[in-house]
């Protein structure tokens, strides 16, 4: 099944799959960039707002 998850004018840059089946996605919107996190299994957001890590996130990357 596809669904939209994120719509609007920002920039997604990357999406990730854990093995919690939560979606990361890279949002590099001008005003509000962060990452969000999803459920995968129903896409409701996790995050109430982007995490914000100081700059506009380019990549993710999970570390085992």
């Amino acid at each position: 099944m596809i669904r939209t998850v994120l719509s609007g004018a920002g920039f997604l840059s990357d999406i990730e799959l854990n093995d919690r089946d939560e979606l990361f996605l890279a949002d590099r919107n001008i005003t509000n960039p962060g990452i969000r996190i999803f459920t995968a299994r129903n896409g409701s957001e996790i995050t109430t707002a982007p995490l914000d890590l100081g700059l506009p996130p380019f990549d993710i990357l999970f570390l085992k």
